[in-house]
């Protein structure tokens, strides 16, 4: 009977997920914890892939920074670079023209407590590193544009 009442469980939550249901309204409608729907979104391989951004951001940002511009168009490049596609086209091509921009002005984005633009040491340049990967990334996932 347990089993039954498992599957049925495991069932409803598949049609939430399908519904496009957030994680939050599950909870709310199932009734369960966060972690049990994390534990059998897991188990029923409904859970996302969780890329990691520390090649592109290799610096510990501050929580109000975590979502400027900088730091956007940094996670969308290396989603690019892991082959992801999670955004819409328009938002990528802006995180690559930024990009492109400060590659074709010689300078390098870094962090320390705040977003800087500075001159490009060539031999550790950061932003061309994640722009070369996102585009390596693109060509890999078969995509014609960068």
């Amino acid at each position: 009977m347990i089993g039954t009442a498992m599957t049925s469980l495991d069932d409803r939550i598949r049609d939430l997920v399908e519904q496009g249901k957030q994680r939050a309204e599950i909870i709310s409608i199932l009734g369960i914890g966060k972690s049990s729907l994390y534990r059998r979104l897991n188990k029923l391989g409904l859970t996302r892939e969780q890329l990691s951004h520390a090649a592109a951001i290799p610096w510990r940002v501050r929580e109000p920074h975590l979502m400027t511009t900088e730091a956007q168009y940094l996670r969308l490049l290396s989603q690019s670079a892991q082959g992801h596609n999670a955004t819409t086209p328009a938002e990528r091509n802006s995180a690559f023209a930024w990009a492109r921009s400060l590659i074709e002005d010689d300078m390098d984005i870094t962090y320390d407590d705040q977003w800087r633009e500075i001159p490009a040491d060539k031999n550790n340049w950061h932003i061309k590193r994640v722009y070369d990967a996102a585009v390596q990334g693109r060509k890999r996932s078969g995509s014609t544009q960068p």
